[in-house]
């Protein structure tokens, strides 16, 4: 607060002007850090003013959820599955003499027949429990499961012609033209692209 008081001239003793009395400064606060008696210098002041920001940091480093320390838990490896196709041939043409080698890749369906150039179809492989009298199949379907190549003599060829009355094996090359070897679980399905298909050409 500032102090008044009244000047008065010892001659006329009347007051004179009025004069303000201002309190004394304040020492500069950076004066004290630098006073020689002063034990708190500015080295020791910092070292204070950083240990409560230490003491943060340590804190929540200390309460960090377990589950940002841990270390992620590695998935199980995906079973590899073939991309490439269940059914090819070794060749698109053969002749009497030759042989008509088939290959599938792993896992593949247990049905297979073929179809020759007029449509007429035939079963070669088939679970051995639908087989019936001399209509037998190629390989049975418990056999062809784990089969990863089938050879195909056109020469010998029999297979269930899949025709009512019929009750043997019939010769399947019996024209040229092309035949259609068919792989699948529903070998008579309506949408092709659920079966697996080959093509030869017979000469």
């Amino acid at each position: 607060m500032f102090e008044w008081y009244e000047m008065v001239d010892e001659t006329t003793k009347t007051p004179t002007d009025q004069k303000r009395i201002l309190p004394p400064l304040r020492q500069p606060i950076h004066d004290s850090f630098n006073h020689p008696n002063n034990c708190l210098n500015p080295n020791t002041m910092k070292l204070i003013l950083a240990l409560p920001v230490a003491g943060l940091i340590f804190s929540g480093l200390t309460f960090l959820p377990k589950t940002e320390l841990s270390t992620p838990a590695l998935s199980e490896p995906s079973p590899v599955v073939s991309t490439g196709p269940a059914l090819w041939v070794n060749k698109s043409e053969c002749y009497r003499n030759e042989l008509i080698e088939l290959h599938f890749s792993l896992p593949h369906p247990t049905t297979m027949g073929v179809m020759d150039p007029d449509g007429h179809f035939f079963y070669l492989v088939f679970p051995r429990e639908n087989a019936m009298g001399k209509l037998t199949p190629l390989v049975t379907s418990e056999a062809f499961e784990q089969m990863e190549t089938l050879l195909i003599n056109p020469a010998t060829l029999k297979a269930d012609p899949y025709t009512y009355g019929v009750m043997e094996n019939q010769p399947v090359f019996t024209k040229k033209g092309v035949y259609r070897f068919i792989l699948g679980e529903n070998l008579h399905a309506d949408d092709e692209s659920a079966l697996n298909i080959v093509r030869v050409h017979y000469r």
